[in-house]
C-alpha cells in the first residue's frame, strides 16, 4: 500500500493492520512513523507499547504507555495494560495505582481489575 508519507492516519491504520496480521515488525514500524509526524499521538504510543509487549520488548512496552499516559492523563486503557505489565514485572504498587486510575476514570472491567488489585495487595 503506497501512503502520503505525511499521512499520520494511513500509518496508524496500517499499523493496526499490521498488528492484527502477526506483523508486528511492520506494525511497529508505522506506529514510529506515526509518532514521528505527530509527538503528541498518545494513540500511537499505546499502540507502539501493545506491539512491543507482543514481541516481549516489556521495557519498550512501558516507555510507550508512560508517554502515552503523559499525553493523555485520562487514557483508561493505557492505565489497564501499564498496571498488567506492571504487575508481570512484580511492580504492584504501581500495578494497584494504575488499575485504581483506570477504575476511577470509569473503565469498563470493573470487576476483573477489582480482582487484580486484590491479588496484587495480597502479594505486597
Amino acid at each position: 500500500m503506497r501512503l502520503a508519507p505525511d499521512n499520520v492516519i494511513s500509518y496508524a491504520f496500517r499499523g493496526l493492520a499490521r498488528f492484527q496480521k502477526g506483523d508486528l515488525n511492520g506494525a511497529a514500524e508505522d506506529f514510529i512513523e506515526a509518532i514521528r509526524l505527530q509527538p503528541d499521538n498518545a494513540s500511537a504510543y499505546f499502540n507502539l507499547g501493545l506491539t512491543l509487549a507482543s514481541k516481549g520488548d516489556i521495557e519498550g512496552t512501558l516507555i510507550n504507555y508512560d508517554e502515552a499516559i503523559r499525553l493523555k492523563s485520562d487514557f483508561t486503557e493505557a492505565y489497564n495494560y501499564r498496571g498488567v505489565i506492571r504487575n508481570h514485572k512484580n511492580l504492584l504498587r504501581g500495578a494497584i495505582d494504575d488499575w485504581q486510575r483506570y477504575l476511577d476514570l470509569g473503565g469498563t472491567q470493573h470487576a476483573k481489575v477489582t480482582e487484580w488489585i486484590a491479588d496484587a495487595r495480597k502479594k505486597l
